[in-house]
């Protein structure tokens, strides 16, 4: 396996066909800047354009090997984390009502 920050989609579909679990860990897509005296670190700021763009465009490329795995995304409690989350199943074309694909907020 290479070097973590050497990894590609290609490396984790290998190992999901290989029957290996894998687990993404993704920083939430782009958000506006958060002011300077707003003591929520901008809990309630939602994701840019371009962010939504950006995590829609990830989901898709997800999608081309990952797709009919179960899943479970861990998201911050972040309006941003939580937006990201699921945008990226929305890009992977999945049910976002469907049980196999939790979306789990975690405080």
């Amino acid at each position: 396996m290479p070097e973590p920050d050497e990894i590609t989609f290609r490396h984790v579909a290998d190992e999901l066909h290989n029957g290996t679990h894998v687990a993404l860990l993704v920083r939430h897509a782009e958000r506006p800047p958060i002011p300077a005296d707003d003591p929520t670190f901008g809990r309630d700021l939602p994701l840019t354009e371009r962010g939504v763009a950006d995590a829609i465009r990830y989901g898709r490329e997800l999608s081309l090997f990952a797709c009919g795995e179960q899943m479970t995304i861990a998201a911050g409690g972040n309006r941003r984390c939580l937006e990201t989350a699921f945008h990226i199943l929305d890009g992977m074309g999945l049910d976002l009502e469907d049980e196999q694909y939790a979306v789990i907020a975690d405080s």
